[in-house]
């Protein structure tokens, strides 16, 4: 796994992520995390992302909105619908922000 931002341009929104953020993640937060689960406490994911949100808002913030996302086979099967329409033959050279825009319309119509 990279810990350069801009190694992942096909996640809509990781572009947001200063890479100050993501160096603070890697060299730091996640060692802290990792140790704490070797100890054999159980850890919540989302406890995680909320305690360190103030070191790194924007990181913080787009995991959230990934892994609370609910994920079933319809759930699944809609957004490979939806893939396939925004990656038709015409759109293959869509920009990440473009991608982002289609994809996530909402963060777009509330200004966020």
């Amino acid at each position: 796994m990279s810990s350069q931002v801009d190694a992942y341009p096909n996640l809509p929104g990781f572009g947001d992520v200063p890479q100050s953020e993501m160096d603070e993640y890697t060299q730091v937060l996640a060692p802290e995390a990792i140790a704490a689960c070797e100890t054999g406490s159980a850890m919540d994911v989302n406890v995680i992302w909320k305690s360190v949100a103030g070191d790194v808002p924007n990181l913080a913030s787009f995991a959230m909105r990934y892994i609370n996302a609910v994920t079933n086979s319809a759930d699944a099967e809609r957004s490979f619908s939806l893939y396939n329409l925004v990656f038709s033959e015409r759109r293959k050279s869509l920009s990440a922000d473009s991608l982002k825009a289609l994809v996530f319309p909402s963060d777009f119509s509330t200004g966020t």
